[in-house]
């Protein structure tokens, strides 16, 4: 793989990640404001969309194993970073939305 093809892969990583971090924080704005559904849904989306980053990471991930060379970059350490922020609001909105439901009643 090239340098672009690798670049074009990095980018399309932290796309995928700052979407799903984008959603999360939506859900969390749904959920403040006791729209629970749409909350819940937003959190699907941002789910869908960390696994589409996922599976770039496992492609690079891969490559990486099978002996492509890979030199230090700034912006693969960034999309990692990105990745890592990412899922860790998507489990902050779950959280949120577990607690307005606990504060509702409505958890088992």
């Amino acid at each position: 793989m090239n340098n672009s093809e690798m670049e074009a892969l990095i980018m399309q990583l932290i796309m995928n990640s700052g979407n799903a971090k984008s959603l999360a924080m939506e859900a969390i704005k749904f959920a403040r404001s006791n729209q629970l559904g749409e909350a819940e849904a937003k959190i699907s989306e941002a789910s869908d969309a960390i696994n589409l980053a996922h599976n770039i990471q496992t492609q690079l991930l891969t490559l990486e194993a099978s002996g492509q060379d890979f030199k230090f970059s700034l912006l693969l350490t960034h999309s990692q970073d990105h990745m890592m922020n990412s899922i860790t609001t998507i489990d902050l909105a779950k959280e949120f939305v577990y607690l307005w439901k606990s504060l509702k009643g409505e958890t088992n």
